[in-house]
């Protein structure tokens, strides 16, 4: 903790409610109360995490797969909030880190972006935005602790399974133009794709090293 609070990094602990019963009934009370006030929502496969992290840290421009939601406990924050279309978020970028060829942060980011930008600074409050929007954090000269929270639904995971294939076809096949709709004979067609390739293992061997160039001091 002297570490975070006088240095420049994060602690993410991840999966807590795997480990602690307290905060796993948390987690889905959380998203009881959710539901109850949004008519027809409904999650599962829902994730929790715990962010300690440095005055003046950040988070690099990034997109998410799932549903996300940050909870702002301690500290100061400014999130910058982009949109979906392009250039801010190229479809073969989402779709590369769909297939786990990229790393999320590996999605291109000018300064000229900012322009297009929704700025919120939130001292505790809780923040949610739409599917796989593009964004990136900066500490204010404050110690943080933050919750975030990932869900999916039906929609979500439909769109996962989309991008999925459509990079499958894109990649493999050279298509182009490709439907990005989660409805239809052409979706139950790309479902039927993505579990194909997710069951054979072909696309694990396009998987993106993630490698460990660093040592922590303890």
């Amino acid at each position: 903790m002297d570490a975070i609070r006088n240095g420049q990094i994060w602690l993410s602990l991840r999966k807590v409610m795997k480990v602690s019963e307290p905060y796993a009934e948390l987690l889905e009370r959380m998203f009881a109360e959710i539901e109850a006030h949004v008519p027809g929502l409904d999650t599962y496969k829902h994730n929790f995490g715990i962010l300690i992290s440095s005055p003046k840290a950040q988070v690099f421009y990034h997109s998410d797969i799932p549903g996300q939601s940050l909870w702002q406990i301690r500290g100061q924050k400014r999130v910058y909030l982009y949109p979906t279309g392009a250039p801010f978020l190229p479809q073969e970028g989402l779709e590369a880190i769909v297939l786990n060829e990229a790393d999320e942060q590996d999605l291109p980011y000018h300064s000229s972006y900012d322009d297009k930008a929704t700025v919120i600074v939130q001292p505790g409050e809780m923040l949610h935005w739409p599917l796989n929007a593009p964004h990136r954090v900066v500490n204010l000269d404050t110690l943080n602790i933050s919750i975030t929270t990932e869900h999916f639904t039906t929609e979500i995971r439909n769109t996962y399974v989309v991008n999925y294939a459509n990079g499958i076809l894109r990649r493999r096949f050279g298509m182009e133009n490709l439907s990005c709709s989660t409805s239809g004979p052409a979706f139950l067609g790309k479902m039927a794709l993505a579990a194909a390739y997710k069951y054979s293992g072909i696309q694990k061997q396009k998987r993106f090293d993630r490698k460990i160039d660093f040592a922590i001091d303890p």
